[in-house]
């Protein structure tokens, strides 16, 4: 799909992200791997505006990072015009929310600000709407914006005040994917890391995402097994976090002293070892997971086992590898790592390139942007 030859004028496409890696953000992970996708497919161009802070990733050379918002404050409107008129985007993309936007409401009038300067736009919501942000939902509805969402069941994340509202809203559903890759190393680099890792235990369990109360990580203390297993909670906290100091209280009780290893933020390449070598992946997040988790499709990619929750479906599904439970069901999931969890004999590494995941992905966005650009020739 990229780099196929097509008919048409160039599509410039400015993403707009409060994060890009190697910052802690899905978002940001979501919003770079779309933008090298889309820069893959002949006549379309890339770039990302960002806050001042932002580092500028590996592999950024297909993609320009523009990170010169100095906050994400009302008076930066300013900015993002004077660069609209300098880079002269077709569409301007917003992804809401990323963690760098803080409680800034210029990101919600970015979309009006493009429209008044004759630039379509395009809004990607990650996240429902709580009654709290009404307001904000109301400035991004009165934008003439294409919506896309990540979540099939998008409206069950919104309050049942606010969704009547959407329901005059067309929301276009674009899954998600893996923001890590698939790991690059040989099986006895593998071998080798898992070795390390396990400290004399037996099984490898992982957690790979952010460390927050949702995500329901203190579970991994009552599914694990301390007698045969080892875990690693892959993942960055917030600053000064008690729930993370609460973990490691609970990783220093006598049965699990020694038997658990906290890494931190990991680079996307180091994350893909460290899930390649596991032998699964549990994922018990408290509200329910679903496709819009990167961390689902990261752990599938990388051929683990994987045990998380949902509100829909339960049950092992041996096509993917991954066994459901009801949120916070803990004997459900104790009982699914012994029957399902067999110590890691096969291992998946990257020898035929990357998933071609997001060049559908971007092959979808394309054709909104097409869409929209057309309306303007």
């Amino acid at each position: 799909m990229a780099g196929s030859s097509k008919e048409g004028r160039l599509t410039r496409i400015l993403f707009v992200s409060g994060t890009v890696p190697p910052a802690p953000c899905g978002v940001g992970d979501y919003t770079f791997r779309l933008a090298q996708s889309l820069a893959r497919i002949d006549n379309a161009e890339t770039a990302i505006l960002t806050g001042v802070t932002a580092a500028i990733p590996e592999g950024a050379r297909d993609v320009p990072i523009f990170p010169i918002l100095n906050s994400w404050k009302l008076s930066q409107v300013f900015r993002v015009i004077r660069f609209l008129k300098f880079w002269k985007p077709h569409v301007v993309h917003v992804q809401y929310p990323t963690q760098g936007y803080g409680r800034g409401w210029l990101p919600y009038i970015v979309p009006l600000t493009a429209r008044f300067m004759g630039v379509r736009s395009v809004q990607t919501w990650h996240e429902g709407f709580g009654r709290r942000h009404t307001g904000r939902l109301i400035l991004l509805l009165s934008a003439d914006s294409r919506k896309i969402v990540v979540r099939g069941n998008f409206l069950d994340c919104v309050d049942p005040r606010l969704r009547w509202v959407l329901k005059f809203c067309k929301l276009s559903f674009i899954a998600n994917a893996s923001a890590i890759p698939r790991a690059s190393c040989s099986k006895d680099e593998l071998l080798d890391e898992r070795r390390l890792l396990l400290q004399g235990q037996r099984r490898l369990i992982v957690f790979f995402g952010f460390l927050y109360p949702p995500k329901g990580v203190e579970l991994l203390f009552e599914i694990a097994d301390p007698v045969k297993d080892h875990v690693v909670i892959a993942g960055p906290a917030e600053k000064d976090s008690s729930y993370l100091a609460m973990l490691k209280a609970a990783a220093a009780k006598p049965e699990w002293q020694g038997k658990v290893t906290f890494t931190g933020f990991v680079s996307p390449e180091r994350a893909s070892v460290l899930l390649a070598a596991s032998d699964a992946v549990i994922l018990p997040f408290r509200q329910g997971g679903g496709p819009w988790n990167t961390s689902i499709h990261s752990a599938s990619l990388n051929g683990c086992f994987v045990i998380t929750t949902s509100k829909d479906r339960t049950g092992y599904d041996e096509s993917s590898n991954v066994f459901y439970s009801r949120p916070d069901d803990i004997a459900e999931m104790r009982r699914a790592l012994a029957l399902h969890c067999q110590q890691r004999d096969n291992f998946i590494v990257d020898q035929a390139g990357p998933c071609d995941d997001w060049d559908i992905i971007a092959r979808k966005h394309y054709l909104h942007y097409q869409e929209l650009v057309a309306f303007d020739s």
